[in-house]
């Protein structure tokens, strides 16, 4: 046992006298213990100072303990480097008090978890004031009461004569800081973690970005925990403050927003950072690319991710700027609407550098020819992954040292000649096509063979499956290419045959007429399914019917239904029905469409993109639409999203004559939104 070096002894409910007091003085080359307080006043015995080499001690909170001044005087010898006290409950707060390291002149590094929360832990740093730590970790202090940390001068008074290279204030539930301007503890900070908190316009933020030695920054997931927790001095800056004009330190290099709320959103924000190199804005409540007057001026910055953050709006020139930029990041941001529209080929005339761009999860269907023309030589790597691409894209054909190319789950189902001949100019790219809705039948034979004839260009073809057969997969096709060719063969001679062509003729007229109809057919059996049932009668009289008014939406548009829309209307006496509150648990779905349009006096359309995608919202225009052409029910369309009136359903038009459309912009004024809801409750009171 002379040579152990390393012991972790935690959770073991060792009694007082046992092991390991009486075998602990054997381990002499011992460097580090991890173990748990065992008794009820932790107390570290004589026999452990025979433990020379000791450089590292853990302890956790196994049973309820007290700690007293007493608990580390036979440690006091040792060269213990570094500390970690984790405290699962708050037994031992009132004995955390200004002398707890008292024994540990030599320490290092710290790391401090307890339920007492910050104010008692920072209160212990005063015997490590004026002394140079590699790190200081107080991760998940927070107090078990759940209150919310403002630390004001006096609680920090320790902490800023502490010079610490790196500290993580990670998820203590802090919403403000004292800012500790010229202290020791700003002069020596390089990296800090202050994730997971409530200081998205906490002044401390302001001054850690320009502290001087600082290189890395986390201020990820940030959010509000209600305006009453806030000091004055916060709720003064969150109504004053409308636009960041930050000026970071010459020697950041990293800073992490993401997932930050910012309220109020920022007129402007113009950041200035000589050394920055990665910045991570995904997932924030304000967009960088939408506003012209937006300046990022990081002459440095190589990758920036702004996946989540809305740029329907894309302003053309915001990336002009980032010369340097090689790694970008912009998922999920509504490029459907930016690129196609306003931006066209000049989005990313800027950043000459890049080699790895992500543009998934953005409804594209297809991206413009020049939109890469800057990046013939340096694109490496384009991610393409849950779009609506049917094919692969023209403005391809410049990225010559394009090497990876991935295409999940987008709308191809085979290669076009055209779409063959942009793939033959990337002559060394692997795909991943995996997802996508792929053809593996006649009408896809030439692309089939020539998938096979190119087999290692794409990658995963033993997990790409056929539309047709949802288990067959590519390279099984294109491992028996031969027989499918023998196949199309023989179809081609039987559809020449008289009989075969009549008989086909017939079934896809038949076919053709009842998918044509089959909303009116199942709306009629529906009818005469709840006639028989009497669930409810049809009212086809002038009889008052029971809602006023049934709101059809899309389950994307719940929250916004839920708490805005229903509550306006349900505050005027108004009877509204919704599918969430009034269907019956069991009733098949279609049935209650019938039911609540036929007992509603309007029928009240949440128009939203999703909802015009929605196989449901569909069914129910459907609906709406023979009702309203047999009885006097009447239909108002809350038109959303920016959708416009070319963008609306064939069988909405087909009744325009009848309809009742209110626009409602979110974005607009809170005066506008009320003369909206009025119109609206005008309408369906009339």
């Amino acid at each position: 046992m002379n040579s152990l070096q390393d012991l972790k002894i935690n959770g073991n409910p060792y009694p007082s006298g046992g092991f390991p007091d009486e075998e602990i003085e054997r381990l002499s080359s011992l460097r580090n213990l991890s173990m748990s307080a065992t008794t009820a006043t932790l107390y570290f015995s004589s026999k452990y100072q025979t433990l020379k080499n000791l450089q590292k001690l853990e302890i956790d909170s196994g049973i309820s303990f007290h700690i007293t001044n007493e608990s580390f005087k036979n440690l006091a010898d040792l060269n213990i480097e570094y500390v970690h006290f984790i405290f699962s409950d708050d037994c031992p707060c009132k004995n955390i008090n200004e002398d707890l390291f008292w024994a540990f002149p030599n320490l290092k590094g710290l790391r401090l978890q307890t339920l007492c929360g910050m104010r008692y832990a920072l209160k212990s740093l005063m015997r490590l004031q004026f002394k140079t730590l590699d790190y200081l970790n107080f991760y998940q202090t927070f107090p078990n009461s759940g209150e919310a940390m403002i630390l004001n001068e006096n609680d920090v008074k320790y902490l800023k004569n502490v010079c610490a290279k790196t500290v993580s204030l990670k998820d203590t539930n802090s919403i403000s800081i004292e800012t500790m301007k010229s202290s020791i503890f700003m002069r020596c900070i390089e990296r800090i973690d202050l994730s997971l908190n409530h200081l998205p316009n906490s002044m401390f933020i302001f001054a850690i970005l320009e502290a001087v030695q600082i290189k890395v920054v986390n201020i990820s997931h940030q959010s509000y925990c209600g305006s009453n927790s806030f000091p004055s001095t916060n709720r003064k800056l969150m109504s004053q403050q409308f636009s960041f004009n930050w000026t970071l330190s010459p020697s950041l290099e990293v800073l992490d927003m993401s997932n930050t709320f910012i309220n109020p959103s920022p007129s402007y924000i113009h950041v200035y950072g000589a050394n920055l190199q990665r910045l991570n804005f995904r997932y924030t409540s304000y967009s960088l690319c939408t506003k012209n007057n937006n300046r990022l001026f990081l002459p440095q910055l190589w990758f920036m991710d702004l996946s989540g953050v809305k740029c329907k709006d894309l302003y053309v020139a915001f990336l002009k700027d980032l010369h340097s930029l090689s790694e970008l990041y912009i998922s999920d941001v509504n490029l459907d609407v930016g690129l196609t529209r306003d931006v066209k080929g000049e989005f990313l005339n800027g950043p000459a550098k890049l080699k790895v761009v992500d543009f998934s999860e953005n409804a594209l269907k297809d991206l413009h020819p020049n939109l890469f023309q800057s990046q013939s030589f340096s694109l490496e790597m384009l991610l393409l992954n849950d779009n609506l691409l049917t094919t692969v894209p023209d403005a391809l054909r410049v990225a010559t040292s394009l090497r990876i190319l991935q295409m999940r789950s987008n709308k191809i189902s085979s290669f076009s000649t055209k779409a063959i001949i942009t793939l033959n100019h990337l002559k060394r790219v692997q795909m991943d096509v995996r997802g996508n809705p792929f053809d593996c039948f006649c009408n896809a034979l030439d692309s089939l063979r020539w998938m096979s004839d190119h087999r290692e260009i794409f990658l995963h073809l033993n997990e790409t499956y056929c539309i047709e057969e949802p288990t067959k997969t590519l390279l099984s096709v294109m491992d028996d290419l031969r027989s499918l060719e023998l196949q199309c063969i023989s179809r081609l001679w039987m559809q020449i045959s008289t009989s075969t062509l009549s008989f086909t003729f017939l079934f896809l007229v038949t076919s053709a007429i009842s998918y044509r109809y089959r909303i009116i057919l199942r709306y009629g059996m529906l009818r005469i399914r709840l006639f028989w049932r009497k669930s409810f009668s049809i009212n086809t009289t002038s009889d008052a019917p029971a809602y006023d008014a049934y709101i059809s939406y899309s389950s994307s548009d719940f929250l916004w239904v839920c708490s805005t829309l229903y509550p306006a209307l349900n505050g005027q006496n108004l009877r509204i029905a919704l599918q969430d509150k009034d269907f019956d648990p069991g009733t098949p779905y279609a049935e209650e469409v019938v039911k609540f349009v036929n007992m509603s006096k309007y029928v009240i359309f949440v128009i939203t993109g999703r909802f015009i995608k929605s196989e449901w919202g569909s069914y129910e225009i459907q609906v709406a639409k023979i009702h309203a052409i047999h009885t006097n029910a009447k239909l108002v369309l809350i038109i959303k999203d920016g959708i416009q009136i070319e963008d609306l359903p064939k069988d909405i038009l087909f009744i325009w004559w009848k309809i009742k459309p209110l626009v409602f912009n979110e974005n607009e004024t809170e005066e506008k939104q009320a003369k909206f809801f009025k119109r609206l409750i005008t309408t369906i009171k009339d």
